[in-house]
């Protein structure tokens, strides 16, 4: 069910303001009082407009112990789910898909996260029927390795997708990883659009530096 996080976000995490599409970023307490029930605690939350209605999108993660390592009580168990809910004739939101993925890693480092930087609702080929993209970052395994990117983009009943590996900055090391493709059908001319985005989002999230002093 979903539960709230003191602090949640308030404003927007990043570009999620593209095209013509009228949106709006919420709080906790007001995805709380829509009654929408999605597993996880609430990380990010925005209304938005198109020709078919209104929508909202929820991202929601859970963190717990698979207790079955040799560590009980460990964290190592990572869930994330984003979902879309349209409101329909009877005035309550109704679920249009959903993305669920995680990981569950015994003994060893682990995490399932959203990279917010790059959520976005867009309208990039201008039918007045938004986009929604949402990258996130998993991993399990120990010491310095790359992790799993995905970066999905949803519109309507469809879903395009960029995979690959993180590309770790290390000072005084050439760049390791960033391998990444996309889904064979967005090499078609007409999704030209949606790869370059997807692109350009995975641009934006995918490096991770090692070792730099953030100060």
């Amino acid at each position: 069910m979903l539960a709230i996080l003191a602090g949640a976000l308030a404003l927007c995490a990043g570009p999620c303001i593209a095209g013509s599409v009228e949106q709006e970023v919420i709080s906790a307490d007001n995805a709380a009082r829509l009654r929408v029930q999605q597993p996880g605690k609430f990380v990010y939350g925005l209304r938005f407009v198109d020709r078919q209605g209104k929508h909202l999108l929820l991202l929601t993660t859970q963190d717990s112990a698979s207790n079955a390592g040799t560590q009980p009580g460990r964290i190592d168990k990572h869930r994330l789910w984003a979902a879309s809910y349209r409101l329909n004739a009877a005035n309550s939101w109704q679920r249009e898909w959903r993305i669920a993925d995680g990981v569950s890693c015994p003994d060893l480092d682990s995490e399932a996260v959203f990279l917010l930087k790059g959520v976005a609702v867009t309208d990039l080929d201008d039918d007045s029927m938004a986009e929604v993209t949402i990258p996130y970052r998993k991993f399990c395994g120990g010491g310095i390795d790359t992790k799993d990117v995905v970066v999905a983009l949803r519109t309507g009943k469809r879903e395009f997708v960029l995979r690959g590996q993180s590309q770790l900055i290390i000072p005084g090391q050439a760049p390791i990883g960033g391998e990444h493709e996309p889904d064979a059908v967005l090499q078609q001319a007409r999704f030209k659009v949606f790869l370059d985005h997807l692109e350009n989002t995975w641009s934006k999230v995918a490096s991770e530096e090692i070792g730099v002093d953030s100060k």
